[in-house]
């Protein structure tokens, strides 16, 4: 192919992409690329009403509602609403098929290559278009609670302190970028940059302001264990009390997995915020394994040494 055949393709790729882009959404509790059905039948120019021709396509190749797209009624401006279709790129290439004309050809070619561009691009980026992490809207959340921790900074203290900061969240969450930072710890980030204060121009991690509260070896201990068993308690949840707890009160499940969760962030974070007392209580001789370490050592999980 010519450099002019190659110039004529990428501005084919890029109307089609103009006309009916694809975007990520969520389809089967996952996040899915999906294209607006009403686009892509304005750019194929069916001559059948939209409503029309999305029923009789639905029903003519048995595409199903929360498998190939997901409806909803649009927001009415004063008239009555109408009928919208979120629709999977396979329905997309299907249905741009079956038009066979020129449009429904492009169309096709177009959502292939899109295909392909997920499957090439960065596996971070792959990661977060699946929710398994919290992306450049997890990294606007984040920088968001960090600049106002930081409003009270100028110039080069401000850009120190950042640095700082995120430094210190990339070493917590072991992460290269906060972008990669696990979908389901957002808010153990969160947590973790509040953590840190401003007062009167300087900026202190909180663990490290003067007058913190210091712990005396008893205490240490007794906080050790209490996120030892918090990890022991989700772990049970998870194995088996949360869905028997779900099948006999769905109501109450509903009211309190959540707890459990946020149990299981304030000891993750805390583990983070305290890496010598966590390391002094666990390197000693006798110490009980919690879940994790006995999932990745390999030992039975039913009956913990603890």
């Amino acid at each position: 192919m010519n450099a002019t055949a190659i110039s004529v393709e990428n501005n084919v790729q890029s109307e089609t992409e103009q006309a009916v882009p694809v975007f990520v959404g969520t389809l089967r509790d996952e996040k899915a690329q999906l294209v607006d059905a009403r686009s892509l039948h304005r750019f194929l120019s069916v001559d059948a009403r939209f409503n029309d021709w999305a029923t009789r396509r639905i029903a003519e190749y048995g595409f199903q509602d929360g498998e190939d797209f997901y409806s909803f009624l649009s927001k009415s401006s004063g008239g009555r609403p109408s009928r919208e279709y979120h629709i999977t790129l396979d329905m997309a290439k299907e249905l741009s098929m079956v038009e066979r004309n020129d449009k429904g050809r492009q169309a096709r070619r177009y959502f292939i290559a899109c295909e392909k561009r997920l499957q090439q691009i960065a596996p971070q980026d792959v990661a977060t278009i699946r929710g398994q992490t919290i992306g450049t809207d997890g990294f606007h959340c984040l920088a968001a609670v960090l600049d106002g921790k930081l409003r009270l900074l100028k110039g080069g203290a401000k850009r120190a302190a950042k640095n700082h900061i995120w430094q210190q969240v990339h070493r917590a969450f072991s992460v290269v970028r906060a972008e990669d930072i696990p979908a389901e710890q957002l808010d153990s980030a969160r947590n973790f940059i509040a953590s840190y204060s401003v007062k009167e121009g300087e900026w202190l991690p909180r663990q490290e302001k003067p007058g913190a509260f210091v712990l005396d070896q008893y205490a240490a201990r007794y906080v050790d264990n209490l996120i030892h068993y918090t990890y022991w308690v989700c772990y049970r949840w998870d194995q088996g009390i949360g869905s028997a707890v779900k099948a006999l009160n769905p109501k109450f499940h509903a009211q309190t997995w959540e707890f459990f969760r946020e149990m299981q962030n304030s000891a993750e974070m805390f583990e983070r915020a305290a890496p010598e007392l966590v390391a002094y209580f666990r390197n000693r001789e006798g110490s009980a394994l919690r879940p994790q370490d006995c999932i990745a050592k390999g030992c039975p999980v039913g009956h913990p040494a603890d």
